[in-house]
């Protein structure tokens, strides 16, 4: 191999290497000279097959491999011979291959700036502050029991709340039915104003059988008759009211819940003070990301974008990409391969290490020691990419608590239901 010069273009090197062809010849000479003890070929004994004839038949395929192992060679020894660090991408670029003559390519060595966590120093993030109290776990009990109510028929007068089929016949003013307003079996909440027409409050105080004739206004913005009075013909059909279960040991069952019922609240309890944790740590992490995000400009690896590119819409699982939509994955493309190789900087410089004991704590910490799991416990300790997973992330989450460790950490109060994604109206089911 000879070098014959090296270019610099910003975080890029640029060799340009020269390997003789007679260097090229012997190597292709002693791959087929070991051909000869190996290969059949009919008519001939094994270890007697001319020389020229495995020469015809594979020395285009072994030139191949000779010159790919020459530019994986070459490429070792550069980087030896030039000491080049924080190296993240090396390629070859064959520039002319010619038979009788020397081979001639390019090594380009892709380098990642020095990170220096310095530049970070007093950096401002949120901590997220979330109280949990009796009230927000009782809601959330509240909102499980409600997805297991049952919905009895009932022979009364409806309510707020009750589950009630009509019947209903809508009239225009020149009293012709109109039958995109005219239904023979509507089901809606009493309270929720979720009906094309304000029939809500008109229907409280009635009981199945009943019949009524109201004058009420079309809710429905995407009707012709929008915000029109309107006479309406209701009749009763069903009225239903909510029974909510009781909290015991068949309830337990049915939604899979281990433990006593006795334990119910506590356990809520311990699962939301979870989710809190784990939403502050994301929250946490995204603001770490962003500020490392905006701590370095370089242009990366085109192919490394591609690849990252791929991986995205596989994971997206879209096929016809919009510009807009393109775009976005090239920048979250751009963001995910910096933050890998800029976490894998700060691994290095720091020597952070995860032991096997570690790792295995922490499938522990996933699990528990539930009966169920252990089987897919056992599953991932012997799986090598899982045991994998797991160890990128505890490297990343030791990265997370380095990097905290001289930040500006200031408390930002929220909302717990906010916080943890409870709808407004779940907020009010107790109330």
């Amino acid at each position: 191999m000879k070098l014959l010069s090296e270019e610099r273009k910003g975080f890029e090197h640029i060799f340009k290497v020269q390997v003789e062809y007679d260097f090229l010849s012997q190597k292709v000479s002693e791959k087929l000279i070991s051909l000869t003890k190996k290969v059949h070929i009919h008519g001939f004994r094994l270890g007697k097959v001319p020389f020229s004839l495995l020469q015809k038949k594979y020395g285009n395929s072994i030139l191949s491999e000779v010159i790919e192992n020459v530019l994986s060679d070459s490429s070792k020894k550069i980087l030896e011979r030039k000491k080049i660090p924080n190296v993240i991408d090396i390629r070859c670029e064959i520039i002319s291959s010619i038979r009788q003559k020397p081979l001639l390519f390019n090594v380009y060595v892709h380098t990642f700036p020095d990170f220096n966590t310095d530049c970070l120093y007093k950096k401002e993030i949120l901590q997220p502050e979330v109280s949990l109290n009796n009230n927000h776990v009782n809601i959330v009990i509240q909102n499980i029991l409600n997805e297991h109510a049952l919905w009895n028929i009932v022979e009364r007068a409806i309510s707020l709340n009750d589950l009630v089929t009509i019947e209903h016949t809508c009239f225009s003013n020149d009293k012709k039915v109109i039958d995109s307003l005219s239904s023979k079996n509507l089901e809606f909440l009493v309270g929720k104003n979720k009906t094309p027409l304000d029939i809500d409050s008109s229907v409280i105080g009635m009981s199945a059988g009943e019949e009524k004739l109201i004058l009420t206004k079309v809710l429905d913005k995407n009707s012709d008759h929008y915000d029109q009075l309107l006479k309406v013909n209701i009749s009763i059909k069903i009225v239903k009211e909510k029974k909510l279960p009781d909290i015991n040991s068949d309830f337990m069952e049915k939604i899979n819940f281990q433990g006593d019922s006795k334990d119910f609240s506590n356990t809520i309890r311990k699962s939301l003070l979870e989710q809190i944790n784990v939403s502050s740590y994301r929250k946490i992490k995204l603001q770490i990301f962003d500020l490392l995000d905006d701590s370095i400009n370089i242009k990366l690896p085109l192919h490394l974008l591609q690849e990252e590119i791929m991986r995205l819409k596989k994971k997206s699982m879209v096929e016809n990409l919009s510009d807009k939509y393109q775009d976005f994955l090239e920048e979250e493309a751009n963001r995910s391969v910096k933050l890998s190789l800029i976490f894998q900087q700060i691994v290095k410089q720091e020597n952070f290490q995860i032991d096997k004991d570690s790792v295995i704590k922490k499938i522990g910490k996933y699990f528990g020691g539930d009966v169920d799991t252990l089987d897919l416990k056992n599953h991932i300790l012997k799986n090598k990419k899982e045991l994998e997973k797991i160890r990128l992330i505890l490297l990343e989450e030791k990265v997370i608590d380095f990097i905290k460790s001289f930040l500006k950490i200031s408390n930002k109060k929220e909302d717990f239901f906010d916080f943890i994604g409870i709808s407004t109206e779940s907020k009010n089911v107790i109330d």
